[in-house]
């Protein structure tokens, strides 16, 4: 296309163009409007790519928006609810045991907090079975339990296994209907506990403080007691209202991701679910709070959880 020809179709189309005053920047006798008009222009055009480029760049980034939404319920799901006893083994079972002379208390429990089948001489009894008798049992710690006015059991707790050793989870779905909902608030409409922490039985050795470590959580969700929970000790009643907040994410981008033994996910498990993982990579073992991971690794060996395991954690 020939030069003149193009400056023409350029020249008609500044004449005719409605496009945010590139009419006026092109036409007119007055050269100081023209000149207003195209600081005009190209200001809104630098305003135009400025925004455009910070929306590209938020898009890009994936991020996610939370909104909060106060719902007014005539119910409420009951929660969990974990105690575990600051003492995590029993002085008297110590004292039943050859154990007391032939392994130190700080080397039990390190191989209990880490779940290792230990390689003591004494009758090849895993740490597990150990710690599932030596700790404080329900039966004894229990003295009186109610929900909703309805007596409540030992049978009506299961041991679990956390990171403060072997601790009690209420399982509400034998005293509650099938909904597993309470009504109303209050003392009345709650679970009631008084235990005994057994004091006469602790080991200063392996516990500085006296009395319980309680957390509220969610049914599915593996209890982080000790760094979650709340403490409550001898002679004094303890009270505690509880809020529910569920989340809901929103479709892809965001995800829905499972922790190693399917817990529900929640962010501090999801810490604690990496560290487990980069403790199993690194040292090709596992412990208790790490079941879950598969057949490609094995319960790490004393050696291991000395040597390795309390190095990488």
């Amino acid at each position: 296309m020939p030069e003149s020809r193009e400056k023409s179709l350029f020249i008609e189309f500044t004449e005719s163009t409605t496009l945010h005053g590139i009419r006026n920047v092109f036409c007119g006798d007055s050269k100081l409007r023209r000149f207003i008009w195209f600081l005009c222009v190209l200001g809104s055009t630098t305003c135009f790519v400025w925004n455009f480029t910070g929306l590209l760049r938020s898009y890009l980034k994936d991020e996610v928006i939370t909104r909060v939404i106060a719902v007014n319920q005539d119910n409420a799901t009951f929660p969990a609810v974990t105690i575990c006893n600051f003492n995590p083994i029993r002085l008297s079972y110590m004292q039943t045991t050859h154990l007391n002379h032939s392994v130190s208390y700080s080397e039990i429990y390190a191989a209990y907090m880490l779940n290792e089948t230990a390689d003591y001489a004494f009758d090849s009894t895993t740490t597990h079975t150990f710690f599932l008798n030596a700790s404080h049992q329900i039966d004894h710690i229990l003295l009186q339990c109610t929900l909703q006015g309805t007596k409540c059991l030992p049978s009506d707790f299961k041991k679990v296994f956390t990171n403060m050793g072997v601790c009690y989870t209420f399982d509400h779905e034998k005293r509650l209907a099938s909904s597993g909902s309470i009504v109303s608030p209050g003392e009345k409409f709650g679970l009631a506990m008084t235990l005994n922490a057994e004091i006469d039985k602790y080991d200063i050795r392996l516990a500085e403080d006296v009395g319980f470590k309680v957390l509220v959580h969610e049914k599915n969700e593996h209890p982080l007691v000790e760094g979650n929970g709340f403490a409550t000790t001898p002679g004094l009643s303890t009270f505690v209202a509880v809020k529910e907040n569920k989340v809901k994410t929103f479709p892809p981008h965001c995800e829905n991701k499972k922790l190693i033994g399917k817990l529900l996910y929640t962010k501090p498990l999801c810490y604690e679910d990496c560290r487990r993982r980069y403790v199993t990579e690194k040292c090709g073992c596992y412990y208790l709070e790490t079941s879950g991971v598969g057949d490609d690794y094995r319960s790490c060996t004393l050696q291991e959880v000395f040597g390795c395991v309390t190095k990488e954690s």
